[in-house]
């Protein structure tokens, strides 16, 4: 199974002394059986992890707000991806799912 996880990527904050979610980016991931569309994959600007074997793309959190509903609409229906293979990980994509542009 495909799925495609949107998160904020993990960053060390110096005044907190710890890891926190990043409030500036997102990192729209896409794992599972891609080989078939990896080319697509490319040409929308993802990269591969070959450790965690995945693609990621990071974008501002103002890209997303603008063009992730088409974008991610897009891919889903290429790989055929359901609602159900959309995944939202933390608060910060919580929140940016609810203010991008439909």
């Amino acid at each position: 199974m495909t799925t495609i996880t949107i998160k904020a990527p993990d960053i060390y904050d110096p005044e907190a002394r710890k890891v926190v979610e990043s409030t500036t980016d997102l990192m729209i991931s896409i794992s599972g059986d891609t080989y078939n569309h990896k080319d697509m994959i490319k040409v929308k600007g993802f990269n591969w992890d070959a450790d965690g074997k995945e693609w990621y793309y990071i974008v501002s959190q103002e890209w997303f707000k603008s063009n992730a509903y088409s974008f991610l609409r897009e891919i889903a229906k290429t790989m055929g991806v359901g609602p159900r293979g959309i995944i939202w990980l933390g608060e910060q994509s919580k929140a940016a799912m609810k203010n991008m542009d439909k």
